[in-house]
């Protein structure tokens, strides 16, 4: 059990947890955790329970799988109220061979203010990495957002639905030990009630990194 106050002594949080941990065949690793809390935000008390779920495993040489999972109760800090929350994420990593490695990531959430929900939210990502040799590597991103709000349990007016596609492409190349040259190039596309998916915004960069050791 933990305790947070804030500089004059009054309560912030107030915690309990029960956690197992277990580690099996294949590399595998599992969590089980359940928690109690005492929380306050803006001068309202909130007593919430929930449970996660973590496993991770190597099914095969060359491939991991990873899924987590959480429920139970959570806050709405717009309107500093009470709800219940939902999280799903799996994902996957395969390294094909020594140069190329494919990962790819899922991240699904939903919020209920009672029995309606607040928003459904969904975040995809696709990553590829291709190592050239141990000082070159390029890495190519996209990513893809998905989100769905209940415009009646808002009191600010909110787009209802609303999507976005990240992408990025990034070359590094290690020049020493203390040096590295980044050349990348990225795109945002945004959309809402009003508009289509369009690109909001577009840049090429440069950077060199170098480290200073003191």
């Amino acid at each position: 059990m933990d305790q947070t106050t804030d500089y004059d002594g009054n309560l912030v949080e107030r915690e309990a947890q029960i956690e197992l941990i277990a580690h099996g065949p294949m590399q595998s690793f599992s969590i089980v955790k359940f928690e109690a809390r005492r929380y306050i935000y803006d001068g309202v008390e909130f007593d919430q329970k929930e449970g996660l779920i973590a496993f991770i495993i190597n099914p095969l040489k060359k491939l991991r799988l990873h899924a987590f999972f959480n429920t139970g109760d959570g806050i709405d800090y717009t309107h500093v109220r009470a709800g219940k929350r939902t999280y799903f994420s799996p994902s996957v990593r395969y390294n094909v061979n020594k140069h190329f490695e494919l990962s790819a990531v899922m991240n699904y959430s939903i919020f209920n203010i009672n029995d309606d929900y607040l928003y459904k939210a969904l975040l995809s990502e696709l990553k590829l990495m291709y190592f050239i040799n141990r000082n070159t590597f390029f890495r190519g991103i996209i990513q893809y957002t998905d989100i769905n709000r209940n415009i009646d349990l808002y009191e600010d007016e909110v787009d209802q639905k609303t999507k976005g596609l990240f992408t990025q492409f990034l070359f590094s190349y290690k020049l020493n030990p203390r040096t590295v040259l980044y050349l990348g190039y990225s795109d945002i596309y945004d959309s809402n009630d009003q508009l289509s998916l369009i690109r909001s915004n577009m840049s090429i960069f440069l950077k060199i990194g170098y480290a200073i050791v003191l």
